[in-house]
């Protein structure tokens, strides 16, 4: 994918486009989201989580500070005091938690668990992308991956995946149709 491409895509700025789509291109080449579809899928969602290509880190509502809604959440392994802000969202798709930090750090050989703020970096963030689309469902919880669900065009069950409910669902059925046209797919909706 170009710097153009991913312009066209995600609707990012020029030194964002440059820096991120040769990671970005490598990595679904990696993981097989490798047809315009899946391609579409994951590259709107990647937009939606992180503006653009814009924030790599979670960003809190005024006066509050970043995860700590996720505070003691053991559902996301959050169990010692200073969970929630330590392992909040970071990278494109917003990697939340203890829990998936730790099975990240498991599948890379990365220390996220010690340092965190490494997926707020393009390689780092690009291939934990990637790795949640493919791998964490598959292997986490035993349902299928996300480029399945890409390839029936269902971005419904593919924000619950990303996103525990539909936060967001009108923009990134938004950000779809434009990585769709960038693509080169009908648009139908």
């Amino acid at each position: 994918m170009t710097p153009a491409e991913l312009i066209a895509a995600v609707a990012c700025t020029v030194p964002n486009a440059a820096a991120w789509a040769p990671e970005l291109t490598r990595v679904m080449a990696k993981y097989e989201i490798d047809s315009p579809m899946r391609q579409a899928h994951f590259l709107s969602q990647v937009a939606h989580e992180s503006y653009s290509l814009q924030r790599m880190k979670e960003r809190a509502n005024p006066g509050k500070i970043p995860g700590a809604q996720y505070e003691g959440r053991r559902d996301l392994g959050n169990v010692e005091p200073g969970d929630g802000p330590r392992f909040c969202g970071r990278g494109p798709i917003q990697f939340t938690g203890c829990a998936n930090y730790t099975w990240l750090s498991k599948k890379t050989g990365v220390g996220y668990i010690e340092q965190p703020e490494l997926l707020e970096r393009i390689p780092d963030g690009a291939e934990s992308a990637a790795l949640y689309w493919t791998l964490y469902w598959t292997e986490r919880t035993k349902l299928c991956d996300l480029n399945t669900l890409a390839d029936g065009d269902s971005i419904g069950s593919i924000t619950r995946r990303i996103n525990g409910g539909t936060t967001g669902i009108e923009d990134r059925t938004r950000r779809l149709l434009i990585a769709k046209r960038a693509l080169g797919l009908p648009v139908n909706r």
